[in-house]
């Protein structure tokens, strides 16, 4: 299981981090659909039960430009980290708020044993052309790259004992209470 799970991590890896063979589409995507297809693949991927992972819209948005693949992909590795390091009985928190400038931050928050600032300052790190830490954060450099292609800033918050926070903070024109409508070059 650990090797189809780094082989699966490494296809995740190509597909984002080789934006040339993948161009970023973005689309307005349904944020409460694409959270909640996400967590339950998660649940199910890491055996635990759906209801220990909760989603908080605090933002009034329903839909955000994103790229369909990559914020499924994203969504996965915060996820999957969250889950991996929490207790099995606690619950993993997906947060959607808004920050400064009413920028959209979408926060996954768990109640493991937190991160040391060593590993924060990794996770956060470029990595240099050619380096994959796979025993380190591989999920993390994906995530990054996702953040990067997309305009967005990936910080994260941890304490130990208490937990982690990682939020990545979208620009606010990225939200929308609604999608827009189709465009009138689409109707030729």
């Amino acid at each position: 299981a650990d090797l189809l799970s780094t082989l699966n991590h490494m296809l995740d890896a190509e597909t984002v981090l080789t934006k040339d063979n993948y161009p970023v589409a973005e689309t307005e995507i349904d944020i409460a659909d694409a959270v909640s297809r996400v967590r339950n693949l998660m649940a199910a991927t890491m055996n635990r039960p759906a209801a220990h992972i909760q989603f908080e819209n605090k933002a009034a948005v329903a839909f955000i430009r994103f790229d369909p693949l990559r914020f499924s992909h994203l969504l996965k590795n915060l996820l999957s980290n969250a889950l991996r390091y929490s207790p099995a009985d606690s619950d993993v928190v997906i947060r959607l708020s808004r920050g400064a400038n009413e920028d959209v931050l979408l926060s996954v928050i768990d109640q493991g044993g937190g991160m040391p600032k060593e590993k924060i300052d990794r996770a956060l790190r470029p990595c240099a052309p050619g380096e994959v830490d796979i025993g380190g954060g591989m999920g993390f450099a994906i995530v990054r790259s996702i953040c990067e292609a997309h305009h967005c800033v990936l910080s994260i918050k941890s304490s130990p004992r208490t937990g982690t926070a990682v939020t990545v903070r979208m620009s606010a024109d990225r939200a929308a209470k609604a999608p827009s409508p189709p465009s009138a070059a689409n109707h030729r």
